[in-house]
Order: structure tokens, then sequence, then C-alpha cells
């Protein structure tokens, strides 16, 4: 039921599984309103769950494999945004039927690099805008499939691309690579959303071992605005030649700014080599990064990393609860998890260890009472008791 670690004194509740899917889980999403939880395996299979009670509310095939192919959904659940090679189409949820295609402006010079037409897309938080990251950082009208804004950076090499909570700004990564026989700086740039002028940019330097070098290249994987606007984190990761495909080829690292000051904290997880996932949690306190099958989780203040949740079954997406402190996991074996985070009476946070459960006897008392409270609670309601 629960997960403690001494180490970080946090834990995480199991409070449900969600079943329907048998695939690799290759996004998974909470609605804007925390009610409902849309997943997609790499088969295509669709599900939307109920996110109080489990109860499944949908079930589709999108026909088409999903594992690496960009994806968006609307906060409402209504709406998905898929990537069709070189197009955006924008489809209803409900029965999978296409209501608007996007054709975001491409560099034609774009077929014959190795990067991808389309990276990355992201819908604004009242569901009336879309953020493709192609050649170009650009934005569109939902609803008449219009564009509205298009950057005049060049965004290739992007896998980022996102909005800030309130919709007021959108971020993307820009260059970063060698591109026609000259190496750019990589960047990620924040326009405002109503004027489309940029606002700030930042440049991501990588430094000693992680410094450039001939066929060095940095890509953005991930970007993550914090709930109140002020701080913006990006994970990127070095690659070396195209023809080394060596460990130490690969490195990643996460940096956090602050826009008002502008100034920067870098993160250099040992051992990671690529980012999956980069999220703030809902009250700001955590940031979670997914990379190589599991989720490491820092204190946001002080850069100081907590914990690391991994589970038997490779994690292969998650989310954090709009409001609250829930986090929904999905796994390579196509198993959805949520599960709750607990925190200590001291104020110190959670994270779980799957692999290294203690026993609540081995805790202090003050560090232990909310998850005992929880635990006695869920035996007075008839769970099961265990030893300890």
């Amino acid at each position: 039921l629960v997960a403690v670690n001494t180490k970080g004194r946090l834990a995480f509740i199991r409070e449900r599984e969600l079943k329907g899917l048998a695939a690799r889980v290759a996004k998974v999403d909470w609605s804007g309103d925390g009610k409902k939880i849309c997943a997609v395996d790499g088969t295509g299979q669709l599900r939307v769950w109920d996110a109080a009670t489990g109860e499944q509310l949908g079930a589709h095939n999108l026909e088409m494999k999903m594992s690496w192919r960009p994806m968006a959904f609307s906060s409402d659940l209504k709406l998905m945004a898929i990537g069709l090679d070189e197009q955006v189409s924008i489809r209803r949820v409900v029965d999978n039927v296409e209501v608007t295609r996007i054709s975001p402006p491409l560099d034609p010079k774009r077929k014959h690099t190795f990067l991808p037409s389309l990276a990355a897309m992201a819908f604004s938080p009242d569901d009336k805008r879309l953020l493709v990251g192609s050649t170009w950082a650009s934005v569109w009208d939902v609803e008449s499939g219009e564009l509205i804004h298009k950057s005049r950076k060049l965004v290739t090499a992007s896998c980022a691309a996102t909005w800030s909570r309130d919709g007021s700004k959108y971020a993307a990564h820009t260059a970063g690579y060698e591109l026609y026989a000259r190496v750019d700086p990589a960047e990620v740039c924040i326009w405002d959303n109503e004027s489309g002028e940029e606002l700030n940019t930042f440049t991501i330097r990588p430094h000693g071992q992680y410094g450039y070098d001939f066929g060095m290249w940095v890509a953005t994987d991930y970007i993550s605005f914090s709930p109140d606007g002020q701080r913006i984190a990006v994970g990127s990761g070095t690659r070396g030649a195209r023809d080394q495909e060596s460990y130490e080829s690969k490195k990643c690292f996460v940096q956090v700014w602050d826009l008002k000051s502008g100034k920067s904290t870098r993160v250099v997880p040992e051992g990671s080599t690529a980012v999956g996932s980069l999220q703030f949690s809902s009250d700001g306190s955590l940031l979670a990064m997914h990379s190589d099958d599991k989720v490491r989780f820092w204190e946001t203040e002080s850069g100081q990393e907590l914990t690391t949740l991994k589970h038997n079954a490779k994690i292969i997406s998650y989310d954090f609860h709009p409001s609250k402190n829930i986090v929904v996991i999905g796994h390579a074996d196509g198993s959805v998890l949520v599960r709750r985070l607990v925190r200590g009476a001291a104020g110190r946070d959670v994270a779980p260890d799957d692999n290294n459960p203690v026993s609540y006897t081995h805790l202090r008392a003050h560090e232990t009472q909310p998850v005992i409270s929880y635990a006695v609670f869920c035996l007075k309601k008839g769970g099961g008791g265990g030893g300890g």
C-alpha cells in the first residue's frame, strides 16, 4: 500500500490501478480539472477513466502506432493532436473523428537532415490554440486551423514546446546542432501569446565533458513552466557524433531559470542519458524528471535530489495532478497506477522507493504520522493489514 524511503523521508501511497491497456503506455494525462485520466499505448489503444473511481469512460483504437509519434491532449480531454509526418491532425477523443488538419511551415532543406518534421505540440490552457514545434515554433487556432504566430527563429532539433499555466506565454527550444555546416547555440525562447513577440532567450551552455565538440549537438527534450510562471525548467542532452554510440556521448542535464533575474541553477543527474519528461508538481515545490525508466525528484528551492521512483515494470510516462499531490504513472507493460504523495510532518516531502520499502517501526514517529494515520484509516475501511 505504502512505499517509504527513509533517505528522502517521502512516501507515495498507491491509490488504484487503471485497467484496459496491455502495451507500452506512450502517454498519460490528467484533465485540467483533475476528474479524468487519459492514456494511449504504443499500438494506438486509447482509454479514458474516471480519476476518482477508476471506471473506464471511453475506449478507442487510433489505428496507428503511437510509440514515438508526437501527441497532445486538450485540458478538457475532448481533443487530441497527433503528428502525421508533416501535418497535425486534431481529432475528437470521444470518437477519433478529425475536426481540423494543420500544415506547419517546414524548411525544405530539413528533408535532407536526420531530424523529424514534427517534434512537439501542446494545447493552450484554454484549449483554443495549439503550439507546434517543427522548423519554427508556430501557434494555430484550433477551431479554424489558421496560423496565428510563427517564430523568427528556427526550432530545428526541438522535441520541446510548452505553455505557461495561465496561457500568457509559450516556450520552445531553438537550434543547437550542426545545421548546414554551422553550429548554432542551443537556446530556449519564450514568446508572448497575444503579440507573438519574443520575451526571453536563455542559452544552454554545456561545459566540461558536456562541452561542444565536432559533431556535438544539444537536444532539448522537455520544457516546463513552474505553476506561478516565474521559473522555467529545461531538460537537455548532449549527443556525440552520429556514428558514436558510446555511453559517454550521451549525457543529460537540467537547468532551471528564474525569469525575472535570468539566473539559473544546473543539475547533472549522474548516470542519466536522456530526459523523457520534466514537470513541476502542482504546488511547484518539486521537480520531477523521467529518465532511463525511472522518475527522479528534486526540491525546487534547494536543487537537492530527494529520491528516485522505480517500479518493476519500466516507467514510460507520468503526469502530476493539476492541483493535488497525486501522480499517474504509465508503464511498459501497459499498467497505469495512481499514487498520492504524502508529506512529512516536518514539511519534508516524499519520495517513493518500491525496491526498498521499510517498516514504519524503523522511522521516527513524527516523520510517519501521516502515513500511519492513512494506513489505520484503510484498515478501518476493511483493507488488509501486515506486520511492522
